[in-house]
């Protein structure tokens, strides 16, 4: 049977099939070929891995540091490493590396100097926070960097959501953001009680543990280096275990993390890690106490978001928001990850069963849904769950944004689509990440415009296009990433 067909092909020097055809067929419908080649265990990785600067740290002293541990892993006297990711904002401060280099292992990681995260999640942190990305009706993009409108200490306090916050990069992203916002809020939130460990682990490597975020000033740090904290306001981040769909609907006991009260804590607490019984009910009565801050009392009911009234097989229309509104909603939904491939190469290497990908791996990648229509319909109706949630927590002249790392339309334009023809008061706000004006190749086929216009498709990046000895900004993209910019009238 199969294992016979599989040698023959072997024998004939052509690789057997390692992906079920349904998905090697999706791929090249949106102009990913080569996969298989890709996830080959066998194959090399090159190309890029990315980090973000964490702003607490001097940057020119962060990126001398990074620089030395890149020749140092290469063995070489000098590098273009690390190398800006100039399309970006500066503010998130973003520098491609060598994907070869043992990011967990190095002393800027583990110091808590920089963070890895994929460029193409950062995009959907620009487009929620900046202007610099926004279109005028021509397509051309509408402000110069120096005209765009900046988030600034002159800024007024900000309310950001963060509706499905694992593993915490995009919110810490946000967070560092606004620094210069005196007051601001960002709240995270997520349905699975292990992922939420997860978000707070890193929000307390990166903005509260003395020894790591960058707050303990004029100290020895644990990659051995002087610190000089940047200073900035401290952002309140606050997280809850909760349903995205119905957050906000209900007065929750969810609260699982509340940046002040974690201060307060590591103050308390010193260098000793971990609580005892007695810290930890103390701990759990102040965040019961902070709970109601994001409630709308009585009174103040006219703060509330509007009701909705349309199809009742996605979501409750009778659910009233008793909760203050956001400046800024993130919906980065749950998807089928297809567009993920560094992670799914990563589980494949892992879980695999010799050279043929096992189910295990398809299903915990979650890309096993593409294969599966009833699987997939559940999935997207959740993403119209999301994103429905979302825009109903947002203020009016407030922005969302919605993205997935899927390259699948369905789950793409066809939930923003759901969302605009189902709120009258939505309507997208175009966005570009092409540099046209640079007449860079790569831009057509790595970054273009989605089936709705002015939304964005990254796409996935599987080779290394440095073989010609350059590093250039025009190759500097991630994964496949998908996003939509949405404003409410």
């Amino acid at each position: 049977g199969g294992k016979k067909k599989a040698q023959i092909d072997d024998d004939c020097g052509r690789r057997p099939s390692i992906l079920p055809k349904v998905i090697v067929d999706h791929y090249s419908r949106h102009g990913v070929d080569g996969i298989e080649e890709y996830l080959d265990l066998a194959s090399v990785e090159g190309g890029y891995r990315f980090v973000r600067l964490n702003p607490r740290y001097p940057r020119e002293e962060t990126l001398s540091i990074l620089r030395q541990e890149i020749l140092e892993c290469t063995s070489q006297s000098q590098t273009d490493f690390p190398i800006t990711v100039s399309w970006l904002n500066d503010k998130l401060a973003f520098y491609a590396i060598p994907a070869s280099f043992a990011l967990a292992k190095s002393k800027s990681f583990q110091s808590g100097r920089v963070y890895g995260m994929d460029i193409s999640s950062g995009a959907a942190v620009a487009a929620l926070l900046f202007e610099d990305h926004d279109c005028s009706n021509t397509g051309r993009i509408a402000r110069t960097k120096e005209e765009s409108s900046t988030i600034s200490a002159a800024s007024s306090a900000m309310r950001v959501l963060d509706l499905c916050c694992s593993p915490g990069l995009k919110l810490c992203a946000i967070a560092d953001c606004l620094r210069d916002v005196a007051e601001s809020t960002v709240v995270g939130v997520d349905v699975n009680e292990s992922r939420m460990s997860l978000c707070r682990r890193i929000v307390k490597k990166y903005q509260i543990d003395r020894q790591t975020s960058g707050r303990n000033i004029n100290s020895d740090g644990c990659d051995g280096n002087r610190r000089t904290a940047v200073a900035g306001n401290d952002v309140r981040i606050r997280l809850y275990c909760e349903d995205g769909c119905k957050f906000g609907t209900k007065r929750c006991s969810s609260l699982f993390f509340d940046s002040e009260v974690a201060l307060e804590d590591a103050q308390v607490a010193g260098k000793r890690k971990r609580m005892n019984k007695s810290a930890r009910a103390r701990q759990q009565k102040r965040l019961r106490a902070v709970a109601h801050l994001d409630f709308i009392d009585a009174q103040d009911s006219d703060d509330a978001a509007e009701s909705y009234s349309f199809d009742d097989s996605i979501t409750d229309r009778t659910a009233s928001v008793i909760m203050h509104p956001f400046d800024r909603v993130l919906v980065d939904a749950e998807c089928s990850t297809d567009g993920a491939l560094k992670h799914l190469k990563h589980k494949v290497k892992h879980q695999s069963n010799g050279a043929v990908v096992d189910e295990t791996a398809l299903s915990m990648s979650g890309i096993s849904k593409l294969g599966d229509a009833n699987a997939l319909s559940e999935l997207i109706k959740l993403q119209k769950r999301l994103i429905f949630s979302g825009f109903r927590l947002l203020k009016r002249g407030g922005i969302l944004v919605y993205s997935t790392c899927s390259l699948s339309g369905a789950q793409n334009e066809g939930v923003v689509n759901w969302l605009l023809q189902q709120c009258a008061d939505s309507y997208t706000i175009p966005v570009s990440f092409s540099r046209g004006g640079e007449g860079l190749e790569e831009d057509s086929v790595l970054i273009s415009e989605g089936s709705i216009p002015g939304t964005v498709r990254f796409r996935p990046m599987l080779k290394d296009n440095s073989s010609d000895g350059t590093n250039t900004a025009s190759r500097l993209t991630g994964g496949g990433f998908w996003l939509a910019k949405i404003g409410k009238k």
